[in-house]
């Protein structure tokens, strides 16, 4: 039997089923064989003028075509996206994209290869282009008129050109007026340079006429950023992207009045791995170290990152954060981190929303400002992992770092060198669905977890501890499951125990009996493990059993000690009285 019997055969059998249900479908088997035919014959055909050297990938009725080496002749019917590789010219001229259906192409990508002009007029065919790479290592100009044409041009990547300059590009974007306005700009890898060592306010000026909502100068090569003229970008700018600059100073002065809406609608701004010898942000030429006012105060960032930064402020002294007169309604996301900040002091103002996540992870810090977690009532999610935080723990103020936050849900305090926590570190905490405080070196949980109804998850792991305490056991069982109406139960914690050396023993009998026969999710239980007579074992049910004749032989073994002790004093208790009578 043929696959096309096969379809009618199926086809028939659903027809029938469906219109007997009352479903709606085509009105006979025909029309979906003829619809079937018409989309097979289409990709044939479409494959078939599928250009040499290339690949023709149909996806929603449009073509998107991939060549390598040379730009083609000619289209297939119906393309709309065009990557082109190793291109081996050294000039792109309006030629090479001379076939009358360049004019449907709205994506065209062009990278790698021995480019070195981009010629007046090279996509003057291509005029509906609404993204548009153009990335060649060896690039050195684009003529003034080669893009003046791309009014609907939404996207332009020109991200890679380690050849070409600032000012080359400034005078191929002034002879451009975008119809829908340019929306991202990507210089990402860029080497050049429009004066030496800074982005002056020539080039952000030209930006601000395209209302341009995304920037990515990242992996550049200037080394300061003129903030006066970044500012021209005003309020249409939404995402701002400086990853891995080398910045010899990062320093924004401001003459005047303070503009607080200068992006009020900026998304993200993310200034990750930035090499810096120091950062400065101050008010009226005000001498300042640190970061101060706002956060960055022109940056209204939902989304701030700041990984991977290395400065002299920030490796070794500490950071200060001013945030006070700031008028904005923060909810987003906070990220510093892989820096090496040992004291982050921060004064906020306790009447402004700010972060919800948070994460300064890995930075060696030993000291994190109240300032910071008591105000930001509405933090949510923080992760201070792979810090120095043990440090912090002997001041009293230890207790009271998370004592505000009581939309807190996620805590990760792992790999701080902490030894104990305070009893009351997470009272009223009672959102609190995760606690991670793995790899650190506590001994006993001693603080207080029953109050937190929501918690789901609770790592312990990797830490020094030799047992639980029959109080913390109980508080797992009862977290564990909940008594319905029906008297099923409900399974609601999640406890990590791995990694911590237990002790085998009689006095810690019943917690080796417990991790046994809980109904507690004991995550990994089968590599728990334990000390017995300085050997490391296996936990399970013959270690349950070797400890019990552990304790027999102990218990042998004191009362073989204790009887003839017991025998000796009452015979010398007794020769004692027949010589005082």
């Amino acid at each position: 039997m043929t696959w096309m019997s096969q379809f009618w055969d199926e086809c028939r059998f659903m027809h029938q089923k469906r219109h007997f249900e009352g479903q709606e479908m085509f009105e006979s088997c025909e029309e979906i064989i003829s619809l079937s035919l018409f989309v097979l014959v289409y990709m044939v055909y479409a494959n078939s003028d599928c250009p040499v050297a290339c690949e023709c990938d149909v996806d929603d009725g449009t073509l998107n075509l991939s060549c390598g080496g040379k730009i083609p002749d000619t289209l297939p019917l119906n393309t709309r996206v065009v990557n082109i590789t190793d291109i081996n010219y050294e000039y792109l001229v309006q030629s090479h994209f001379n076939h009358a259906r360049w004019a449907n192409v709205t994506k065209l990508y062009l990278r790698g290869g021995s480019v070195k002009v981009v010629s007046n007029y090279t996509f003057w065919n291509v005029r509906n282009l609404t993204h548009l790479q153009i990335s060649f290592p060896a690039l050195k100009s684009i003529d003034i008129n080669a893009l003046s044409h791309l009014t609907k041009l939404q996207t332009l990547d020109l991200s890679g050109n380690l050849d070409l300059s600032f000012g080359v590009i400034v005078d191929a974007l002034e002879t451009t007026e975008f119809t829908n306005k340019l929306d991202e700009l990507k210089l990402h890898s860029f080497a050049g340079l429009m004066t030496p060592g800074e982005l002056d306010e020539k080039f952000f000026l030209l930006l601000q006429r395209f209302s341009l909502k995304r920037l990515d100068i990242s992996h550049a090569n200037f080394r300061k950023v003129n903030l006066r003229a970044l500012s021209q970008l005003g309020s249409s700018l939404e995402e701002l992207r400086m990853v891995d600059v080398d910045l010899t100073s990062f320093m924004f002065y401001f003459n005047g009045p303070y503009t607080q809406q200068m992006f009020p609608n900026l998304q993200l701004f993310d200034m990750s791995f930035a090499r810096m010898q120091w950062l400065v942000l101050s008010l009226n030429n005000r001498d300042a170290v640190g970061i101060y006012d706002c956060f960055f105060p022109p940056f209204q960032a939902t989304n701030l990152i700041m990984n991977n930064i290395i400065s002299n402020t920030v490796t070794q002294k500490s950071v200060t954060y001013k945030t006070r007169n700031c008028n904005r309604n923060v909810r987003g996301r906070l990220e510093m981190k892989n820096n090496m900040i040992r004291y982050l002091n921060i004064t906020v103002d306790p009447n402004m929303p700010m972060y919800s996540d948070i994460d300064i992870s890995n930075n060696g810090l030993e000291y994190l400002s109240l300032n910071l977690t008591s105000h930001v009532t509405i933090l949510k999610w923080i992760s201070l992992t792979q810090n120095n935080l043990g440090v912090m723990e002997k001041y009293a103020e230890f207790v009271d770092l998370f004592a505000d936050n009581l939309e807190l849900a996620y805590i990760d305090l792992s790999f701080n060198k902490l030894s104990r926590l305070p009893k009351d570190f997470f009272l009223n905490k009672r959102k609190l669905k995760t606690i991670i405080l793995s790899n650190n070196l506590l001994h006993s949980q001693l603080f207080l977890i029953e109050h937190l109804s929501e918690l789901e998850y609770f790592d312990i792991s990797n830490n020094k501890i030799l047992f639980m305490e029959s109080n913390s056991l109980r508080t797992f069982e009862s977290m564990s499951f909940e008594m319905e109406s029906n008297h099923s139960h409900v399974r609601q914690l999640s406890v990590n125990l791995t990694g911590n050396i237990f002790k085998c023993d009689c006095d810690t009998k019943s917690f080796i009996q417990w991790i046994l026969a809980t109904r507690v999710t004991l995550v990994d239980r089968e590599s728990y493990i334990c000390e017995m007579q300085k050997n490391v074992i296996q936990i399970y049910y013959k270690t349950l059993r070797d400890i019990e004749q552990l304790c027999e032989r102990t218990k042998i073994i004191l009362m073989a000690t204790l009887i003839p002790l017991f025998s000796a004093g009452i015979l010398l208790i007794t020769g004692i009285i027949l010589i005082c009578t």
